[in-house]
């Protein structure tokens, strides 16, 4: 039997890049949402890119000098001012994962654009909650200044409370803790802990003092009275103590922060 040989169709597919929609990189996810379509689905592990609208975090810090120093710093560059740096970043593969180098997706006026990123995701995978938490700010725990993580962390928060969460409530925050100052922990809880659409706390855990220390005592107590968990989430930093620091691979560093602070994971 003679079969004819025809060459193969190749199909050119269009190159994802930095402005592609979300929703067309996830397309392939919709026979997976079919399937969940009778589950309730919750993403507790989801980042907001903060400094990608730092001046509206900046603009909603409490202590007058470090709003304007803040000020000082976006007037002179692009760089997040007061941020501490988190180091070499490999989340986009060497460029291959373009989605991670930048999210330059258009998007039309009206929602905020986080909340309008955000949805497209959630839509795309069938995901009926999605609880965020920052993502640069991940370091602030190592900080030198403990009061610009007090300030940084409220005026992070603030923005959540004020910006994001009212458009959309699929869309929850676990807050931000500054936990080198116990004291303003407390302050913290006692002053969002009730703001529509918090669902709890976290702690970047990347940090020099143990969770258990006697000194968060009164924070744990805060907690308990409020209901609210205290999650925490891992980064790497080259300020990280031990083997950590020690490190130099991307996957080590990610498996044992993860490990870190997956022991203290919604423990109240």
């Amino acid at each position: 039997m003679n079969i004819r040989e025809t060459a193969p169709r190749i199909t050119e597919l269009e190159k994802i890049s930095t402005r592609t929609d979300t929703r067309d990189y996830l397309a392939k996810a919709a026979s997976t949402k079919e399937k969940l379509k009778d589950w309730l689905v919750v993403d507790v592990d989801a980042h907001v890119n903060e400094t990608a609208f730092w001046s509206e975090v900046t603009d909603r810090i409490d202590n007058e000098v470090l709003r304007y120093i803040a000020e000082a710093f976006r007037d002179r560059g692009p760089a997040p001012g007061l941020l501490n740096i988190n180091g070499p970043l490999y989340q986009d593969v060497a460029g291959r994962i373009m989605h991670q180098q930048k999210l330059a997706e258009p998007t039309p006026p009206g929602l905020h654009r986080q909340v309008q990123l955000t949805q497209r995701a959630m839509d795309a995978l069938g995901i009926d909650y999605m609880v965020v938490f920052p993502t640069p700010m991940l370091s602030l725990g190592m900080h030198p200044q403990i009061d610009v993580e007090v300030a940084l962390g409220n005026a992070y928060n603030r923005w959540l409370i004020e910006e994001i969460l009212p458009q959309d409530k699929r869309q929850k925050a676990l807050l931000y803790l500054p936990f080198n100052d116990p004291d303003a922990c407390v302050d913290t809880v006692e002053r969002f802990g009730d703001a529509p659409g918090v669902v709890g706390f976290s702690v970047t855990s990347t940090r020099h003092k143990p969770v258990w220390h006697n000194s968060y005592m009164r924070l744990y107590a805060a907690l308990e009275e409020a209901g609210k968990p205290r999650a925490s989430r891992s980064a790497s930093t080259p300020a990280s103590p031990g083997l950590i620091r020690r490190s130099s691979n991307s996957t080590v560093l990610s498996a044992c922060t993860h490990c870190r602070s997956r022991t203290t994971t919604w423990s109240t």
